[in-house]
C-alpha cells in the first residue's frame, strides 16, 4: 500500500449534514491470476467461491429498494487500469469496474463479464476505494463500508498501512478484509502449508484491520454466514403522537396523563408482486416511465436478444343497456350505494350518519388479569408505545406504570382513536422490559362482531377405549404427557442449527414462501442459466419436527400410534427442497 492523504473532515463541522440514511459500500475484489486456483478441495475456483457472497450481498441490496443505498466495485490485479490516479505507477492494474450508484441487472450483466481473473499479480486497491469514497461522500454523512476481498497470495505493500488505517478510522469508514483460507481461530479453522507471502500478507491485514476497528474473516466464515435470511431494516417511523389518559377528564378532574409515541413492532411481510409486461422488439419512445425502466428493462435471460419490456396500462369502461343497446357512461356519472333487499340506498343519504364523532385520544378503560386472557382474542399486527423523547417526566411515569403492571401481573384494556372521527378501536395493553428497554406492547382486539364462537361437544362424552389391549383414556393421556414433555423444544437434547435457548423467536422462524421466491428472483437475475439451489437448512428449520426430540419419543409414538389406531397418510410427492 502507498499513502495518499486526503482533506480531512470533522463530524463537527458545521457544513456537515444529516444524510445518516445514506449508505456507501465499495467492494475491493482481488482479480488476480491465483484467485482462478483451486484450493481446499473446492469445486469453484477461488474468485467464483468468495463472489457467492458478493453476488449475496449484492441481491439484498437490489431486494430491499432502497434509494439510498449504492455501491461500488473496484478490481485490483486486472489487465487494464482504470482509475482516477492511473498516471501514478502505484495505482497500474487497478480498475473502477462499477462507479458508486444505486445498483441494477444492467450492472450485474457488466460486472458479470468483468469479474474474472486476469494475467497479473499486481496491484492494490485499497487506496483507490478509500479515494472513491472520499471524492463521492465529500462532506456528507454517510455510512460507509468498504469491503476488500483477497486470497493474499502474492505480493502487498504495506509500507504505508498503518498511516492508512487511521486515515481510514478518521474517515469514518467500515472496513471489513475478508481472506481465502484465512486462519480464523474463533471460527475453527486453519489452512495447511501456507505460504511465506500468504502468511505476512495475512499477519499486516489483521493488524490493518485492528487499527481502524475494521473486521477481518476468514472467507470460510462469511460464505457460511449466509446461511442466515437476511431482514430488511425498517426505519422506525412514529403511527401516534399523543397523550396516554387513565380516567375519564370529562366526568373527573384528577386523571394522569403521559405524552406517550406509539411506533409498529410486527407488520406482515408481503410476498413481491408479479406485472404484466408487453415485450417488444424495439426500444420504446421514451417517456417519464420508460426513462425510469431504462436501466432494468431488458431480458435477463438472453443477452443476445434485444427484447424490451413495457408495463401494460389499464383502463376501465362503464356501460349500461338502453333500448337494447350498450351505452357508455363517464365514471363522474356513477354513485355508491348500498343494496338493502331489492332498494339501493346511495351512500350521499348516510354519509353523515356514518361519521361517529370522536377525538384523538388513548385511554386505559381498566385492568385484568395476566391469565384471564383469551389467547384467540390477540389478532392482527402489534405495536408499541413509548414515552415521547425528551420528556422525563412521562418517561418516569411511563416506566412506573410498566413496573405496576408487571408487579401485579396485570393487562390494561384501552381504547385507541388515531384520528378525528375515526372509528375507536379496542386494544389489550402488556407490559415488557427486554434488555433494559421498557415499553407496553398493543394488541388490537375483535369486537364481538368479529368473533367466531361455534360450539362443539366435550371430548368427555367419548370414551376411547379399545378392546383387544384393554386400554382407557387414561391411558392414552398418560404416553401423550410423557410424549409432549419430550418433545419439549426447551430441552437440552443438543440441535444441528438451534440452540436450546430462545428457540421461538422470531428470527429463527421463516417465510419460506417469501424467501423462496425472493431466491428464485434474483437466482434468475444472476444466474439464469443454473439451476435454483435448495433452500437453507435454517429456512426450512421449523417446518418439521426435530429429528433429534422425535428420537427421544418414539416408544411414545408408537405406542400412540397403536392405542389409537392410526392409519399411516401417504405424502404426495411434492417435497420441500
Amino acid at each position: 500500500m502507498s499513502l495518499r492523504l486526503f482533506k480531512k473532515t470533522s463530524i463537527f463541522d458545521k457544513k456537515y449534514k444529516n444524510m445518516a440514511n445514506k449508505e456507501v459500500t465499495v467492494f475491493v475484489i482481488d482479480l488476480g491470476h491465483q484467485m482462478g486456483d483451486f484450493q481446499e478441495g473446492r469445486e469453484q475456483c477461488d474468485l467464483e467461491w468468495a463472489l457467492s457472497y458478493f453476488w449475496d450481498k449484492i441481491s439484498s441490496k437490489i431486494f430491499s429498494g432502497r434509494k439510498t443505498d449504492y455501491v461500488g466495485v473496484i478490481g485490483f490485479k486486472t489487465n487494464e487500469t482504470n482509475n482516477d490516479m492511473e498516471d501514478d505507477e502505484f495505482y497500474k492494474n487497478i480498475s473502477v469496474l462499477c462507479p458508486i450508484q444505486q445498483i441494477t441487472i444492467k450492472q450485474i450483466k457488466e460486472l458479470k463479464k468483468q469479474l474474472v481473473p486476469s494475467n497479473t499479480n499486481i496491484g492494490d486497491g485499497i487506496i483507490i476505494g478509500i479515494d472513491l469514497i472520499s471524492k463521492y461522500c465529500g462532506n456528507l454523512k454517510y455510512i460507509k463500508n468498504l469491503i476488500l476481498i483477497t486470497n493474499g497470495m502474492s505480493y502487498m505493500d504495506f509500507s504505508d498501512s498503518e498511516k492508512i488505517a487511521y486515515q481510514v478510522k478518521h474517515m469514518s469508514i467500515n472496513i471489513s478484509i475478508f481472506g481465502i483460507d484465512f486462519d480464523s481461530y474463533s471460527y475453527g479453522y486453519k489452512e495447511d502449508f501456507k505460504s511465506i507471502i500468504k502468511m505476512n500478507n495475512e499477519k499486516e491485514l489483521l493488524k490493518f484491520a485492528n487499527i481502524c476497528n475494521g473486521t477481518f474473516a476468514s472467507m470460510i466464515e462469511v460464505i457460511n454466514s449466509l446461511n442466515t435470511s437476511n431482514f430488511r431494516k425498517v426505519h422506525p417511523v412514529s403511527l401516534f403522537n399523543g397523550t396516554l389518559t387513565i380516567g375519564d377528564p370529562q366526568n373527573y378532574p384528577d386523571v394522569v396523563e403521559i405524552m406517550i409515541q406509539r411506533y409498529p413492532r410486527t407488520r406482515l411481510a408481503k410476498m413481491p408482486s408479479a406485472h404484466r409486461y408487453n415485450v417488444l422488439k424495439k426500444s420504446p419512445k421514451p417517456t417519464n416511465y420508460t426513462e425510469q425502466l431504462a436501466q432494468t428493462s431488458t431480458n435477463s435471460n438472453n443477452d443476445n436478444k434485444n427484447e424490451y419490456f413495457s408495463e401494460i396500462l389499464t383502463t376501465k369502461n362503464y356501460k349500461i343497456e338502453e333500448n337494447g343497446s350498450e351505452k357508455e357512461i363517464s365514471k363522474e356519472d356513477l354513485e355508491l350505494g348500498y343494496v338493502y333487499g331489492k332498494t339501493i340506498i346511495p351512500t350521499s343519504i348516510i354519509v353523515d350518519e356514518l361519521k361517529y364523532k370522536t377525538n384523538i385520544q388513548l385511554t386505559i378503560l381498566g385492568f385484568i388479569k395476566n391469565k384471564s386472557f383469551p389467547r384467540f382474542m390477540a389478532i392482527g399486527e402489534s405495536n408499541i408505545i413509548v414515552p415521547a423523547k425528551t420528556n422525563l417526566n412521562s418517561k418516569i411515569s411511563l416506566s412506573s406504570l410498566i413496573h405496576g403492571m408487571l408487579k401485579t401481573n396485570t393487562l390494561a384494556l384501552a381504547k385507541i382513536v388515531t384520528k378525528t372521527d375515526k372509528c375507536p378501536e379496542m386494544i389489550m395493553i402488556a407490559p415488557s422490559i427486554e434488555n433494559e428497554f421498557e415499553c407496553l406492547i398493543e394488541l388490537p382486539l375483535p369486537f364481538a362482531e368479529d368473533c367466531r364462537n361455534f360450539k362443539f361437544p366435550s371430548m368427555k362424552k367419548y370414551q376411547i377405549s379399545n378392546i383387544e389391549t384393554n386400554s382407557s383414556i387414561e391411558n392414552i393421556d398418560s404416553l401423550m404427557e410423557k410424549y409432549v414433555t419430550k418433545m419439549d423444544l426447551s430441552n437440552t437434547v443438543s440441535d444441528t442449527y438451534i440452540q436450546k435457548t430462545n428457540l421461538l423467536e422470531s428470527k429463527y422462524i421463516h417465510n419460506m414462501a417469501i424467501y423462496r421466491l425472493n431466491q428464485a428472483i434474483s437466482h434468475n437475475a444472476i444466474y439464469p442459466n443454473s439451476e435454483l439451489p435448495n433452500l437453507l437448512p435454517k429456512i426450512k428449520h421449523f417446518m418439521y419436527p426435530s429429528i433429534n426430540l422425535l428420537k427421544t419419543c418414539e416408544e411414545e409414538i408408537e405406542k400412540l400410534s397403536i392405542l389409537c389406531s392410526n392409519e399411516e397418510i401417504y405424502s404426495s410427492n411434492t417435497t420441500i427442497n
